[in-house]
């Protein structure tokens, strides 16, 4: 019997995913842009349901080259730059917002470390 409820849950639970997006704002963060990002590309979540928005303010380290980097090896992540007049976070946090197009948005930063079931842990309906 608890197999069957396991198994049914399972099978309910996965209805209620939706396409998710991780905002990441990033200013010259280039000694932990990249345990971030390997730690979002090894989510137990459904590749297709969920894209990356990397959002650079103006670096001016190595960042923004690691960035375009997986960007251009993931078709689920996507690289923007802050426009020549604008600065900041909470401007960052907007563009990725604003390029977003999935139906649940998560803002994070470059600094976070992720165990593999985070995003699957945030990203189901309550």
């Amino acid at each position: 019997m608890a197999g069957f409820l396991l198994n049914y849950l399972s099978q309910e639970i996965k209805h209620l995913k939706r396409k998710s997006v991780l905002s990441i704002a990033f200013r010259n963060e280039k000694n932990v842009l990249k345990n971030c990002l390997d730690d979002i590309l090894l989510q137990e979540y459904d590749k297709h349901l969920f894209e990356v928005i990397l959002v650079n303010d103006h670096t001016t380290d190595e960042s923004l080259q690691l960035a375009d980097d997986y960007a251009s090896g993931n078709a689920n992540i996507h690289l923007y730059n802050l426009p020549e007049k604008t600065f900041g976070k909470k401007s960052a946090i907007s563009l990725g917002i604003e390029k977003s197009t999935g139906d649940l948005i998560v803002t994070t930063d470059a600094d976070c470390r992720y165990s593999k079931y985070w995003l699957k842990g945030n990203c189901f309906e309550i």
